[in-house]
């Protein structure tokens, strides 16, 4: 059952942080932040854990979000530290899960041996589960920089926090926009191919989508579920997607397995109105149009980004592409914010104790933010209830907003031509 935020889980009673007085501190600091004098009492650090999948399974994507999170930490501490530690440094101690929930769970612990008072991570929803738990279980706070699974977050925890959209915001909303497309080219292209990864990410967002693809009008002509870590070829798969001729093909996954599947699609000459993504990991990358521009050009994901409209979006882009000589992509946006969120919690708690840094993530009102949506703000269960997913075209060899309108950068391109005409 789910628990609020004042409810106490055994030795630490979450009541007695009421006697504690809280700093307060002005929003995370912009990229380019010149160092402002400590405030505080000094410390000489904060560490801080940071686990992401950076061999193995998802190390494209992985080490992605963990740039984004060292970017952030590196302008924090570049800015001056933690001003109410009085300048106190982030020592930013990474570990790397190969996207194995044995692995996560071991170095989360060995995170907490080595003195870690938050912790972030941890990419795969799976390993987010396990690592989230042992966080939870030696009340250590938990930033999740990007895992979608909303079971996560459905366990009653109190340490663990996530400003990303969970799988029901992500399915849901993602189909919503896909029928707005869809009903401004008349609404006649309503049979979808669905194609979802096995692990808890891919069950957890194909559960909401279907539902909402049921409650938009569309027709599921071929469901088709596959392991991304084992899977090699797609070939049968593809030619029972081929045989169902589906207008739209739906797919979520991973970079190297949606890779995959759409050179296989080329291959077989599988042609549909639009290929979307849901949570995709390749089909809205900039590398996936360096790799296959031709076969890149009109995809469409709904996934999260960053705002096109920030100023302050746009300067972190500048800096972290300077700063790794690569595009910044959804995930690099999101490791960090999720890092943005957790400096600005550390200031406003002022200590290195843990519940008073779980206080702050819990009161965290974020509003200078370089991800869709007014605010951050966290719920009883810690989701920011502001999460906005958007939908993203490929169009001129660029990752475009098209919908939601308010954070549209292009009009969308549907139906996409046919596949002969986009190989030319």
């Amino acid at each position: 059952m789910q628990q609020g935020y004042g409810r106490s889980i055994g030795r630490r009673d979450f009541l007695k942080l009421g006697l504690a007085a809280l700093a307060t501190s002005a929003a995370a600091c912009a990229p380019a932040a010149a160092p402002a004098p400590p405030t505080g009492p000094r410390v000489s650090e904060v560490k801080v854990g940071s686990l992401h999948p950076l061999t193995g399974t998802g190390a494209f994507e992985g080490n992605l979000v963990a740039r984004g999170v060292r970017l952030r930490i590196e302008e924090a501490n570049a800015a001056g530290g933690i001003k109410s530690l009085g300048g106190a440094k982030i020592n930013l101690i990474e570990a790397d899960t190969q996207g194995k929930p044995e692995v996560g769970q071991s170095e989360t612990e060995r995170l907490i041996r080595e003195g870690c008072v938050v912790l972030m991570g941890a990419f795969h929803s799976a390993v987010t589960i396990v690592t989230t738990q042992v966080a939870e279980r030696e009340g250590v706070p938990f930033v999740i920089s990007v895992a979608v699974s909303d079971r996560i977050l459905q366990r009653g925890f109190k340490y663990s926090f996530r400003q990303q959209p969970n799988a029901s915001m992500m399915g849901r909303l993602t189909v919503r926009a896909l029928k707005e497309v869809v009903d401004a080219a008349s609404g006649q292209y309503r049979r979808v191919a669905f194609i979802h990864e096995d692990t808890e990410m891919g069950q957890s967002i194909s559960a909401a989508a279907f539902s909402a693809l049921k409650e938009a009008g569309f027709e599921v002509v071929e469901d088709i579920t596959y392991n991304a870590a084992r899977i090699t070829d797609v070939t049968p798969e593809a030619s029972r997607v081929r045989a169902a001729n589906p207008d739209i093909i739906l797919i979520n996954g991973y970079y190297a397995d949606t890779l995959l599947w759409v050179r296989t699609f080329r291959d077989l000459r599988v042609s549909p109105k639009a290929i979307v993504g849901l949570a995709n990991a390749l089909l809205s990358n900039p590398n996936f149009i360096k790799e296959e521009p031709k076969l890149a050009e009109y995809m469409i994901d709904g996934n999260y980004w960053w705002n096109p409209n920030s100023e302050r979006a746009r300067r972190v882009k500048e800096a972290y592409e300077k700063r790794y000589n690569e595009p910044f992509t959804n995930h690099s946006a999101q490791g960090y914010q999720s890092a943005d969120v957790l400096v600005d919690a550390l200031e406003r708690a002022a200590s290195t104790d843990r519940d008073r840094i779980r206080e702050a993530l819990a009161k965290t009102k974020l509003t200078d933010i370089i991800v869709p949506g007014d605010s951050i703000e966290f719920d009883e269960t810690g989701q920011n209830k502001n999460a906005q997913p958007l939908l993203l075209q490929i169009l001129q060899g660029v990752v475009t907003p098209v919908a939601p309108q308010k954070y549209a950068a292009g009009r969308p391109v549907f139906p996409i031509p046919p596949l002969e005409e986009r190989l030319r």
